[in-house]
């Protein structure tokens, strides 16, 4: 399994029931609604869909987690060089 999927795969992550009431799941509600908020943004939808093809939902919420992730990194790294560059 590549590095990058393995925090995907631990039972707290992956074992959760599809239909698990909302209230017994508020970090993944909250994990969802952050990403779709995000996903909006960022593509400038109105929304966006988390229907999986195949039943490949966690697989998308990785894809989007690293998506986001790399964003998220580039971003730092350009702030980061842009203090870096500011003379005192």
């Amino acid at each position: 399994m590549h590095v990058a999927l393995q925090p995907c795969s631990l039972p707290a992550m992956s074992s959760i029931h599809p239909f698990v009431p909302e209230d017994q799941a508020g970090g993944y509600v909250q994990i969802m609604r952050e990403l779709e908020r995000d996903l909006c943004e960022i593509t400038g939808y109105d929304r966006v869909s988390f229907q999986p093809n195949r039943h490949a939902t966690i697989i998308l919420l990785i894809r989007y987690i690293i998506i986001l992730t790399r964003i998220a990194l580039y971003l730092w790294s350009v702030t980061m060089c842009d203090n870096n560059d500011a003379s005192p």
